[in-house]
């Protein structure tokens, strides 16, 4: 059965007022075979309540300080054992209740693929268009191999990186990846992934990795804030 098995994610902190969604959005999956670990970061409003309230649902939940939202994600790694891995957290949810079912068949056709992502859908509706190649991947838009961690490391957890799952998003830009022609998500926009500090960091690795030159780096953080204005009025 591991070897079908997908291991969700979830972590939540003081995320009463969301949390529940979530937790229906991945029990409520036709697709069975399923690992469902939540990393609570010790919420101090109802979120515990609301985890025991599902608790026959969920395959293991911890309660518990941690060192932030990459360290959290760290714990349930070191916990999954299923096949694959997708983190859905708090406040996000799977786009239909068909989604994972609709991943495995997609697996067994291509059973050399190692990441599977898709475009994904914001909460206002909006479609979020992702791309390997421009580097624009939704966390909870992508369904990999949870074996690749033991390759490439779990995310780095330094203090103010805010771009972990980029970084390993680009160490692991080799592997097969493939797009899904149906969206797997329904995200927040509003997490840690937004802002000045997240585009900086986002750009000094662009260029670490080659991906950017000096000059294009240089110009991409001159014209910050108004780079998403310029490139909506080019789009």
């Amino acid at each position: 059965m591991n070897k079908t098995k997908v291991s969700i994610i979830t972590v939540v902190y003081n995320g009463e007022e969301y949390l529940e969604k979530t937790i229906n959005s991945i029990i409520n999956q036709t697709y069975k075979n399923i690992e469902f670990i939540i990393i609570d970061g010790a919420s101090t409003d109802g979120t515990k309540n609301i985890i025991k309230k599902y608790e026959n649902e969920i395959s293991y939940w911890v309660s518990e300080e941690d060192d932030g939202i990459y360290d959290a994600m760290n714990k349930g790694i070191n916990l999954a054992n299923g096949k694959w891995i997708n983190f859905m957290n708090a406040g996000d949810i799977f786009h239909d209740n068909n989604v994972l079912t609709n991943f495995y068949k997609e697996s067994l056709k291509m059973p050399n693929v190692d990441f599977f992502y898709s475009d994904s859908v914001t909460h206002e509706k909006k479609i979020h268009y992702c791309s390997k190649e421009k580097r624009v991947i939704i966390h909870q838009a992508l369904i990999y191999k949870t074996d690749i961690h033991k390759i490439i490391g779990n995310y780095i957890t330094v203090k103010n990186i805010i771009t972990a799952d980029y970084l390993f998003f680009m160490l692991s830009y080799n592997y097969n990846w493939y797009k899904l022609n149906f969206p797997i998500s329904i995200h927040d926009t509003n997490g840690v992934s937004s802002g000045l500090i997240n585009f900086m960091q986002k750009n000094a690795i662009d260029l670490l990795f080659g991906f950017n030159s000096r000059v294009k780096t240089i110009i991409y953080l001159s014209i910050h804030p108004l780079y998403n204005k310029i490139k909506k009025l080019f789009l």
